[in-house]
């Protein structure tokens, strides 16, 4: 019997896959991308209620990624600054904790958008 060549042999062949981690995953990333209704189903249909697998699942977590989706879109489409400047103000606490400066980056788009105009 001829054996397959080393590139043919599956890399991972002793790993067993964890479905449910594997699902979470999935459903998580669908929430983060802003497709809540096919993440609520996907979670459904493979028995992964939200609200017992993780506590990162439950609404405030969707409401969160809802929430920046709108930012998003409101940046993209309309080119304001009004919700990321809101976002940012009720969040400035944990944003200095890590350092960052994203306040001051959306003033300074703001800033430049008034001198366009």
């Amino acid at each position: 019997m001829i054996s397959k060549p080393e590139y043919e042999e599956p890399l991972f062949k002793d790993y067993q896959l964890d479905k449910p981690v594997l699902n979470k995953v999935i459903a998580e990333h669908m929430f983060r991308s802003g497709y809540f209704t096919s993440g609520e189903a996907f979670s459904e249909e493979t028995s992964l209620p939200i609200e017992k697998v993780d506590a990162n699942l439950n609404e405030d977590f969707k409401n969160k990624f809802k929430n920046l989706n709108k930012i998003v879109s409101e940046l993209r489409e309309s080119r304001k600054v009004t919700l990321a400047l809101h976002w940012a103000r009720e969040n400035s606490e944990e944003l200095k904790k890590i350092q960052s400066d994203l306040l001051f980056q959306i003033h300074y788009v703001e800033f430049t958008q008034i001198i366009r105009n």
